[in-house]
């Protein structure tokens, strides 16, 4: 089936972290996906968990570097070069996704397209509470707080406008990113 959605997933040790939310991603997307794991750990258990995952799934792609990376541009960037779609999302290891968590925002992507990200609901790993539905003003106005925090998981899913995203969970239109 050919891939909809690139989804890159940064891991840096905590292969539990790493697995649940690889996992999830499997469950939860109803998208057909390639999914792109970009490793800088030092664990020796996450190359050979992950190399033997990308063998047994033919829509994965993990990609090991014995360097520490010091930002994310380049783990973006490494991400970018193996994108097979216009859509990428860039997750850290300790997100986790809901059914169906794709379908509303690509929706929005593909028809409007002026949008070049969107921020999707990050879940606390252990509470599976919301940590963040987006950024929205505080009611004094002079900080950002996090829209729905400690709400249970189905609050907040619809698509709708905030002032910024959190980046450790968001999709991106890979033309708007590439080269950063």
């Amino acid at each position: 089936m050919k891939s909809e959605l690139d989804v890159l997933v940064i891991a840096h040790n905590n292969i539990e972290l790493t697995i649940k939310c690889v996992k999830t991603l499997y469950k939860n997307t109803v998208t057909p996906f390639h999914l792109i794991i970009v490793d800088d750990s030092t664990e020796p258990e996450n190359l050979s968990y992950f190399t033997r995952w990308a063998k047994e799934h033919d829509n994965c792609t993990y990609l090991h570097s014995d360097e520490n990376y010091e930002s994310s541009y380049p783990i973006l960037n490494e991400g970018l070069a193996h994108c097979e779609t216009p859509y990428m999302v860039l997750s850290t290891n300790s997100m986790l996704s809901e059914y169906s968590w794709e379908v509303a925002a690509l929706q929005v992507m593909r028809t409007t397209p002026s949008v070049g990200i969107i921020g999707l609901k990050c879940l606390q790993y252990r509470t599976r509470l919301i940590e963040s539905a987006g950024l929205t003003a505080t009611k004094d106005e002079k900080m950002l707080g996090d829209l729905g925090k400690y709400e249970p998981s189905h609050c907040f899913s619809a698509v709708y406008p905030v002032a910024a995203v959190q980046f450790a969970f968001v999709l991106l239109r890979a033309e708007a990113v590439k080269g950063t």
